[in-house]
């Protein structure tokens, strides 16, 4: 299987890591999850990239300003159904392709990549993840 080359907007499948999980001393995630490319910077021939997780557990009260819910089409366009969120409170970065890649479950042929968020979606959870940066409320998880 080929690894896709990064870009941002991207969808893949990923063992993302909560902060809370972190804390708890796991280094390993609870579960893979789908996970959107939000900043990809080259470091001599790495390249760091970093991801936003999405979740299909309604966010609480206070994860609501950090949560982007995912429109129609942008689920359509990469094969997801029921409601789900794009969080912006915590990002998880790592050298790429990393160790958390994962398979789409049933792909064929198996890849790691769901396709690519629509502008439109990947513009507005961006801002979002802009704004907590500016704030300083951004965690930045590093799975290296």
């Amino acid at each position: 299987m080929s690894l896709p080359t990064p870009a941002v907007g991207q969808v893949v499948q990923y063992a993302y890591l909560w902060q809370h999980e972190k804390e708890q001393g796991w280094t390993e995630a609870s579960k893979d999850r789908l996970a959107m490319i939000m900043y990809l910077h080259k470091v001599g021939d790495a390249v760091l990239a970093a991801v936003c997780p999405f979740s299909t557990l309604e966010p609480a009260e206070e994860e609501r300003e950090a949560s982007v819910e995912i429109d129609e089409a942008t689920k359509r366009g990469l094969g997801l159904t029921g409601r789900q969120w794009a969080r912006t409170d915590q990002i998880n970065t790592f050298v790429w392709a990393g160790f958390d890649l994962r398979r789409v479950p049933g792909r064929r042929p198996p890849s790691f990549l769901y396709g690519v968020a629509p502008a439109s979606f990947f513009n507005a959870v961006l801002q979002k993840l802009n704004e907590r940066q500016a704030d300083g409320k951004l965690i930045r998880i590093s799975r290296d």
